[in-house]
């Protein structure tokens, strides 16, 4: 029922918002994110076939800085596109930011 109502909804000054702020490139760093972590778990597992030393030791090490640069990039993404919502929220009655929020969130306000 909800998403019938949100799509019932005029949705584009938000779609608007949403092209600005590139939430695509902050989905593909997410994406990223998790590719990441799958690459780190999988050398993991040679680490600990090595001992947990030696060249492995420096790869997993590498890779786990990456990873953590990657969500540093994500979390200021969201940062930027927390604030972006918060500057339009006020043209909106309080329900119908309930719903920007939460279609925001769910991934299907376009």
């Amino acid at each position: 029922m909800l998403k019938d109502i949100c799509w019932s909804y005029d949705w584009s000054p938000i779609s608007a918002f949403l092209k600005k702020c590139k939430k695509v490139h902050y989905v593909k760093r997410s994406l990223d994110s998790i590719h990441q972590a799958h690459l780190v778990i999988e050398e993991m597992d040679k680490l600990l076939e090595t001992g947990f030393k030696g060249r492995e030791l420096k790869l997993v090490n590498h890779m786990i800085q990456e990873l953590d640069s990657i969500e540093d990039d994500t979390d200021q993404m969201q940062i930027k596109l927390r604030k972006m919502l918060y500057t339009i929220e006020s043209r909106y009655n309080p329900i119908d930011v309930m719903f920007l929020y939460k279609s925001h969130r769910d991934g299907w306000a376009y």
